[in-house]
């Protein structure tokens, strides 16, 4: 038999409150979630702008170039050091954006089913993005249990 002692950085809890020992690490996990939350607004923003425009034949590759041009300055910006900075939008949210997108050169998806006209799957695609961001944005106004 062996003894375990485990410490818990921090704890979130689903009331957007939380409470651990570890300050730097509550600090660095809501830098991620703000990150993270920052990309998928970015996703939403660059989707609104290539489907406002009615005259564009192909605005998946219009939103698909958008979002390379980003990654890429992203990438060549390199990593988050500093915490304390306001947040970054995520070459991870440009990365998987892209992804999503290529799917939709193809008219039927893995499982079989019609993903519709390009267009229809963009907008499709920016209502499931838009509900990810209100499922996110209160996961990134967590709390310590001791400033409540």
């Amino acid at each position: 038999m062996v003894d375990v002692k485990a410490i818990i950085d921090f704890v979130t809890y689903a009331d957007c409150t939380g409470e651990g020992q570890n300050e730097s690490a509550f600090r660095w996990f809501m830098s991620r979630r703000k990150d993270e939350l920052a990309g998928l607004e970015k996703v939403s923003e660059i989707v609104k702008q290539a489907l406002a425009d009615p005259n564009d034949t192909d605005p998946v590759g219009t939103a698909r170039e958008e979002f390379v041009q980003l990654e890429h300055t992203l990438a060549r910006n390199g990593g988050r050091g500093d915490l304390s900075l306001p947040p970054q939008v995520n070459a991870q949210a440009m990365l998987d954006a892209i992804s999503t997108l290529d799917m939709f050169k193809n008219p039927v998806d893995n499982y079989g089913n019609r993903n519709g006209t390009p267009r229809e799957a963009l907008t499709k695609y920016l209502a499931q993005t838009e509900k990810h961001i209100a499922l996110l944005r209160p996961h990134t106004e967590i709390t310590p249990a001791s400033e409540n």
